[in-house]
């Protein structure tokens, strides 16, 4: 299994942090192995936390009240999701299902807060990062929709 460390370092989300918030960060996160099928974040409920895959896939789906679901991305190793979330304070907009057994790294909001206050120039460039990431999972998701709309 990765370790923390490595799982942060990998993803562009960290970038440009310094060593001693990533080491703040790693001593924050806590690991998790998940197996095909299973649900780490439901669709409608309140979420805390964001994740990083260590390895495997994991597909989100959203079923925006229809009868059937929409597979708007899979993620794979260095990729996060549940960074909304963790912004706006409100449900998640996707259900997050695990399509290969896979290890996940969890931050909580909480500990992002306390970057926050500790490390005002850190927490904003994590913010800049995260909404690059953003940026790119809409524009991944602007290509699915698209793709149906024809």
């Amino acid at each position: 299994m990765k370790t923390p460390a490595n799982v942060l370092t990998s993803i562009p989300m960290f970038n440009g942090l310094r060593k001693e918030v990533l080491v703040r960060l790693v001593e924050a996160c806590v690991g998790r192995k998940c197996f095909t099928g299973d649900v780490i974040v439901k669709e409608g409920t309140l979420g805390r936390e964001l994740y990083a895959i260590a390895s495997g896939k994991v597909e989100v789906v959203m079923h925006a009240g229809s009868g059937r679901e929409i597979v708007l991305a899979t993620l794979g190793r260095g990729d996060f999701f549940g960074e909304m979330s963790v912004v706006e304070c409100r449900a998640r907009v996707a259900t997050v299902r695990v399509a290969e057994p896979s290890v996940l790294y969890s931050l909580n909001r909480a500990d992002l807060l306390k970057l926050f206050e500790k490390s005002p120039d850190q927490f904003a460039i994590l913010m800049l990062n995260m909404a690059r990431g953003l940026c790119g999972h809409l524009r991944s998701i602007d290509h699915v929709f698209a793709a149906r709309a024809y």
